[in-house]
């Protein structure tokens, strides 16, 4: 399977997480330090909320793509 499909597939609302950062689109990459914040804090709370693990998960799909 092309990497390029996975991808498409796998972000289901683009833009999402720049809006929670209240980024704009062409203000560049959402900095590595406030998605490193981000995911330590909903990693520590015990009770998230469904949509905190959903922010969560786009969080560290974001991580993971900054990568390449």
């Amino acid at each position: 399977m092309s990497g390029k499909k996975w991808l498409k597939g796998a972000i289901k609302r683009p833009g999402s997480l720049r809006a929670h950062f209240g980024l704009k689109d062409g203000d560049g990459p959402i900095p590595k330090a406030k998605l490193d914040a981000l995911i330590v804090e909903l990693k520590a709370k015990d009770d998230r909320t469904e949509a905190e693990t959903r922010l969560l998960k786009k969080a560290i799909l974001a991580r993971t793509m900054s990568r390449f």
